[in-house]
């Protein structure tokens, strides 16, 4: 029987994932180093990193905007307007061209194409006087946060500036970081504060799906993965239409999700290959944590036991938490005591490590238990 589209693509995908694994992760340190390099305002250094970003990056049109800026910076204005012409050339779509326009209008208001280099503090003496700011002047601080992360400046300024925003409990604030998260600035802060939000109010997360455009709503899939929210995945998996995303969130639910609620979606699941891919994940997850169980409950040698509960850390329903809770309770070596801690971490099951930290005699896994739940209730 001759394969269909979407089951060449998978295999293909699998195929080739390590290579664009690398690729991306190549190009992505490049567009990092790029924008270091504009914090500490080098900015010859982010032109030559931006340039070498392969055809295929995906921080292509970031990068576009990034040498616009650094150009003006250099009082290069003429070249700094062109590569804003690239920009809306090549990406009419793209989510920079807001940042685009705001920073074209700045450089046109400027006298002169070619005027001198503009002198202006780096990244960090900025930030120092924002934080001075906000102890001296907290009022007046929110709007210097709000005005440094939507007006062209230094990425790391933008960036640290809606993380404090996020930190302010006012309905304010909380509304420009939840505008920011549905696309009023660039990608990289839209990213930027859906994390912020995945952290601090991850429940809204399925709410802002639908208002997002494709790549963040793989982002957010990502987030409710990386969060275990099986009800947020699920929720999404019954109503998207775009079989590449619901099998990102039928593959995710696969790990973090149970076996009924798996189920229930590929009842309704119109693609064969998407089916039969799911189904197929699902046999090799349960044969991988048959195996992390064996090796928890019957191996003498607790580097074994310690591999098996470290290894339930990814997949495995209700049923995996009770074997780690019974588990803990029986076992002796304190080294696997500390793995199924770290798992039952992972898989954030802070109910199961509360009552294990009120039995706990040991300080030491006493206090880990205390660390894990603490940091869960920081969040």
């Amino acid at each position: 029987m001759k394969p269909s589209r979407m089951g060449v693509r998978l295999c293909l995908l699998c195929a080739l994932a390590p290579v664009l694994a690398f690729a991306q992760y190549a190009d992505l340190q490049l567009y990092k180093d790029g924008q270091a390099a504009l914090d500490s305002l080098q900015w010859q250094k982010a032109l030559d990193s931006f340039k070498r970003l392969s055809p295929e990056s995906a921080q292509l049109a970031g990068a576009l905007y990034w040498r616009a800026f650094a150009l003006d910076r250099m009082g290069q204005r003429k070249e700094a307007l062109a590569a804003i012409g690239e920009l809306r050339t090549s990406y009419p779509g793209s989510g920079w061209l807001g940042d685009a326009r705001t920073l074209e209008t700045a450089i046109i208001g400027n006298s002169g194409s070619n005027a001198p280099p503009r002198k202006e503090p780096d990244a960090e003496t900025r930030l120092r006087a924002l934080a001075d700011l906000a102890r001296t002047d907290p009022g007046g601080a929110a709007a210097a946060f709000r005005d440094a992360a939507l007006q062209p400046n230094l990425p790391g300024v933008r960036q640290r500036s809606l993380y404090d925003l996020s930190r302010d409990d006012s309905p304010e604030a909380r509304e420009l970081v939840t505008q920011v998260a549905r696309g009023v600035s660039n990608p990289d802060l839209q990213s930027y504060a859906l994390s912020l939000i995945g952290r601090s109010d991850a429940p809204a997360l399925p709410g802002l799906y639908a208002a997002v455009d494709e790549d963040h709503k793989g982002l957010i899939l990502a987030i409710l993965s990386g969060n275990r929210d099986k009800d947020g995945l699920a929720q999404i998996a019954g109503g998207e239409p775009s079989e590449p995303l619901r099998f990102q969130a039928l593959i995710s639910l696969v790990d973090v999700g149970t076996d009924a609620q798996v189920a229930a979606l590929l009842q309704t699941e119109k693609s064969a290959d998407v089916r039969n891919a799911i189904e197929a994940a699902q046999a090799s997850l349960r044969q991988w944590v048959q195996t992390q169980l064996t090796a928890l409950r019957t191996s003498p040698d607790p580097k074994a036991r310690r591999s098996g509960a470290i290894g339930l850390a990814r997949g495995g329903n209700e049923a995996a938490d009770l074997a780690l809770i019974e588990a803990y309770s029986s076992e002796k070596d304190q080294d696997v005591k500390g793995a199924i801690v770290f798992t039952l971490t992972q898989r954030r099951n802070f109910a199961a490590l509360e009552d294990m930290g009120r039995k706990e005699t040991d300080p030491m896994l006493k206090q880990r238990i205390g660390l894990a739940i603490g940091q869960n209730r920081a969040k």
